[in-house]
C-alpha cells in the first residue's frame, strides 16, 4: 500500500465534519418551507417511494464488478435522496406520544433479500442469519441516511484516498438501504393520512 500525503489525510479527516454539514443543510432547506407534520410525512414517503423506484431498475449484481468512485455509481448514489427523511429526524416538534413519535419507535419486517441483510449487535455490523428482522423506523431511517450519505462522500474519493477505505461491497449496502425504504413505505401506508397515497 502507497503512503498517505499530509493533504490526502487531512481530507478523509474532514469526512465526518462534512458529512454532517451536508446533512444540516439539507434540514435547514426543509424547515425553511415551515411545513405540517402531515405534509412532512407525505413528501418523505414521496421521497422513498421515488428511491425505491430507481433502486428498482438497478442491476444488483452489476454493483460488484464497480467502483464506489466510479462515474457510473457515483451517478445512482447523487440520485437518491434524503432530505426530508433527515428533516423528519431532525425536527424539534415531534413529542413522544404524538402520531410521528409513534410511527418512528414503531417496528417493520425487513426481508433478508439474496441473504445480504446486516443488522446491529452490540453495535457492531453483522449479517443476519434468519430470513428477516425487525427494526423500527428510526433505526431505518437513520440507516438510510447514513448510508446514502457515505456512500456519496465515498464517491467523490481520489484512488489515493480509497486506500484508506477497506473493501466496499456496494451491492451489499444497496440491498440494505433498499430493504429498508421498502419497510419505511409499508409502515407509512399504515398511516391514516397515506393510504390514499398507497400504491
Amino acid at each position: 500500500m502507497n503512503e498517505m500525503n499530509p493533504e490526502t489525510l487531512l481530507e478523509s479527516a474532514n469526512f465526518t465534519i462534512d458529512f454532517f454539514e451536508r446533512i444540516f443543510a439539507k434540514i435547514e432547506s426543509v424547515k425553511a418551507k415551515k411545513l405540517s407534520m402531515k405534509n412532512y410525512l407525505r413528501a418523505y414517503y414521496f421521497e422513498v417511494l421515488n428511491n425505491i423506484e430507481l433502486l428498482n431498475v438497478v442491476n444488483m449484481t452489476k454493483l460488484k464488478d464497480i467502483k464506489v468512485n466510479s462515474d457510473l455509481f457515483r451517478l445512482l448514489i447523487t440520485k437518491l435522496e434524503t432530505q426530508m427523511g433527515a428533516a423528519i429526524l431532525f425536527d424539534d416538534e415531534i413529542r413522544e406520544g404524538n402520531e410521528i413519535f409513534r410511527f418512528l419507535q414503531s417496528q417493520g419486517k425487513i426481508h433478508n433479500t439474496k441473504n445480504m441483510i446486516v443488522k446491529y449487535s452490540n453495535g457492531k455490523e453483522e449479517k443476519a442469519n434468519t430470513k428477516s428482522i425487525y427494526e423500527n423506523i428510526l433505526q431505518a431511517i437513520s440507516f438510510t441516511i447514513v448510508k446514502i450519505e457515505i456512500l456519496r462522500k465515498l464517491s467523490g474519493f481520489s484512488e489515493e484516498q480509497l486506500e484508506l477505505i477497506n473493501h466496499i461491497l456496494l451491492e451489499r449496502r444497496i440491498v440494505n438501504i433498499k430493504e429498508r425504504f421498502i419497510m419505511i413505505k409499508n409502515k407509512l401506508e399504515g398511516i391514516k393520512d397515506l393510504k390514499e397515497l398507497s400504491r
